[in-house]
Parts: structure tokens; sequence; C-alpha cells
């Protein structure tokens, strides 16, 4: 397990535990490389200042003391965004496709979501991703799904159980949930 990705909430779980002190993060050399994230024994919370994808795809969070810790290896992810409280981050899980015409495309249907040092939730659409976001303070999860072409349809997800909360069809309009109005081109 990577002991110093003890990078963001104190738990893992969706029942509420007391955030303990700050800790010092250690800088440790993963033992057998994956494509997941590696959980910490006690997770100190530890604010994030900014997530990023590496050449490589993997995901790092820099935390506030400006340590930079990675925290996927050979992940194949795209848009790394940071909840407003900076504990939660999310990110597009990317797969291959051929869209019919022999043409290789990338989509994604999956948005994970990462908090205490491993995946918490896993957001699956009814169809492949094409923009989300963190709304209402970082407790849900906005997000406009739909096939490779045509209209799509936009839900709200709970962060804490990925239960769909909303949902709301295309066109955007004045009319339209402002948390569909933040994900509009």
């Amino acid at each position: 397990m990577l002991a110093g990705a003890a990078i963001l909430v104190t738990s893992c779980s969706s029942s509420k535990q007391a955030a303990q002190t700050p800790t010092p993060a250690r800088t440790v050399s993963p033992a057998a490389p994956d494509s997941t994230p590696h959980r910490a024994a006690a997770n100190p919370l530890v604010p994030v200042a900014r997530v990023y994808l590496d050449p490589g795809g993997s995901l790092h969070v820099v935390q506030v003391d400006s340590q930079d810790v990675r925290v996927t290896y050979k992940g194949r992810y795209r848009d790394p965004q940071l909840s407003p409280d900076r504990h939660t981050v999310g990110m597009l899980a990317v797969d291959s496709l051929d869209d019919g015409s022999g043409h290789i495309v990338e989509v994604s249907s999956k948005l994970k979501l990462l908090r205490g040092g491993g995946f918490f939730q896993e957001i699956e659409p009814s169809g492949f991703i094409r923009s989300w976001a963190f709304v209402r303070d970082g407790k849900a999860v906005a997000v406009y799904s739909g096939p490779l072409h045509f209209a799509g349809t936009y839900e709200l997800y709970d962060t804490s159980s990925a239960a769909m909360l909303e949902s709301a069809k295309d066109p955007v309009t004045d009319a339209s949930p402002d948390w569909v109005r933040a994900l509009s081109p």
C-alpha cells in the first residue's frame, strides 16, 4: 500500500469521521505499479492544491504543502478536476472504441471519484461522458453524456453515494437547472 498517498480525507467510506491534524506526507516509491490508486491506512486530512495528468496518463495530486503525489499508475484518464472543498478528485476513465467506420476514438463512460487515496465512487451514466463538473459545493456531480452523435442527457449525481438525483434533456434553456447550465458549451 502507498502510505504517502494520505492525501485527501480521513476515510474512503461514506460514514463521517472526525478529521485528524494534518501530518506531512512522505515520498514513497510504489512496489508494484498498477492502474488503481493506493490507499493509506490512516489518512489525515490534507487538502489538495491542484491535480494534473502526467504525459503517461497517471494522475498526480499536489497537496497544499507542495508535496506532489502520483496516485494512479499506467492509467488512461482525462479531465481531472478538484472539488471546491479540495478533498475529492474526479477523473474520466478513457476507453478506445471503433466508431463503426473503422476509426478508433477515445471515449469515457465512467467518472471515477477519488478521496482518501483511493477510488470511493464510480459513476457510469447512460452514455459516453462529454463533460462533467462538481456542483453544489462538491456535494454533487453534473454529467453530460450520450451516444457518439446526437443530443445527450444531463444527469446529477450525489458525490457520496453515486445515486442519480435529477436528470434533464437537451436543449439547454434559460429554464434549465443551474447545474445543467454549468455544463452547457
